[in-house]
């Protein structure tokens, strides 16, 4: 069994119970568990942040500052946690 620390940045709710729904459907069907924490924004999550994260859900549309900002500053921080960027936009 494998355990899992992930990060959800995302500022709608509905969207973060999506992929909180996501991971549980793959935490069901797998050898793996996730410990989940949620935030709304980028600045909640980075100024908590440390290096404990294996993998972290990020929106780009973000109240504040934007995801694409938030993930720079991430990188600063960690550059070698999984960075997966969620998002409606079409253009990304």
């Amino acid at each position: 069994m494998k355990f899992f620390s992930i990060a959800v940045i995302e500022d709608d709710p509905k969207d973060r119970e999506r992929i909180r729904e996501c991971l549980s459907c793959l935490e069901s069907t797998s050898d793996n568990k996730f410990d989940i924490t949620e935030f709304g924004t980028g600045a909640a999550f980075l100024d908590t942040y440390r290096p404990d994260y294996d993998i972290v859900f990020m929106d780009i549309q973000l109240p504040g500052m934007n995801g694409m900002d938030c993930a720079r500053l991430l990188r600063e921080k960690d550059p070698s946690v999984i960075l997966i960027f969620v998002t409606s936009m079409a253009q990304f």
